[in-house]
C-alpha cells in the first residue's frame, strides 16, 4: 500500500456527510463476517445517522 492510514483518514474526512456515512457503512461491512443478519443493519443505518450528523469541532 503507497498510503498509510494517516493519509486515507484525512482525505476521508474531507467528504461530504452522506459520503463519509456510505464509505463507514461499507467499511464496517466488510468487518462483519458473522451472520447477524437479522441485527446488523440497523447498526449500520444508525451509525450512519451519526456520522452524518457528526461535526467535526
Amino acid at each position: 500500500m503507497d498510503r498509510d492510514i494517516f493519509q486515507l483518514e484525512a482525505e476521508a474526512q474531507k467528504l461530504p456527510p452522506e459520503d463519509r456515512a456510505r464509505l463507514a457503512r461499507h467499511l464496517i461491512a466488510t468487518l462483519d463476517a458473522g451472520d447477524d443478519s437479522d441485527t446488523g443493519q440497523p447498526w449500520l443505518d444508525e451509525a450512519g445517522l451519526r456520522l452524518a450528523t457528526w461535526r467535526p469541532g
